[in-house]
């Protein structure tokens, strides 16, 4: 019974987190940015919601509810785990941006988009307890890096 309750629980935990996290697909709800922090998941999403369902459909990358965020990209040594050469800033961390993720052109980037160094749609890293490694990281989608031209 035990067993039953926190299963319980959790089911409960997980429904409310999805329904907040779809809290503006909802016709007439309100989408409000909670996340300050630069890079992470939720940052500007609901500001920039519709710019990015026109941007990253046009490059068909299939991304969830509050993934895709402004960001910064940076060169990094090329190495097997990181064949582009670049990397992401997600969540406080670098990743290597995967090559079937990258994106440059700007033949479907909004105006309003190109402000930024680079846009990322990806789901959160699982973090050790103390947050101080990476037990997964996270699977990233689509980046965007502004090339300038």
């Amino acid at each position: 019974m035990r067993f039953i309750s926190m299963f319980a629980l959790a089911a409960l935990a997980a429904a409310t987190v999805h329904a907040q996290e779809h809290k503006h697909a909802s016709p007439g709800a309100t989408c409000v940015d909670q996340e300050k922090r630069f890079g992470f998941r939720g940052f500007k999403h609901c500001e920039y919601h519709q710019l990015y369902q026109t941007a990253f459909k046009g490059w068909n990358c299939h991304c969830y509810a509050g993934q895709c965020r402004p960001t910064e990209f940076r060169v990094a040594p090329v190495t097997d785990k990181n064949p582009t050469g670049l990397e992401v800033y997600l969540n406080g961390l670098w990743f290597p941006i995967p090559e079937a993720a990258m994106r440059k052109e700007r033949a479907h980037m909004p105006g309003q988009l190109l402000q930024w160094m680079a846009h990322g749609c990806a789901n959160d890293p699982v973090l050790s307890d103390d947050k101080k490694t990476i037990i997964t990281p996270p699977h990233i989608e689509c980046v965007w890096i502004n090339t300038g031209s």
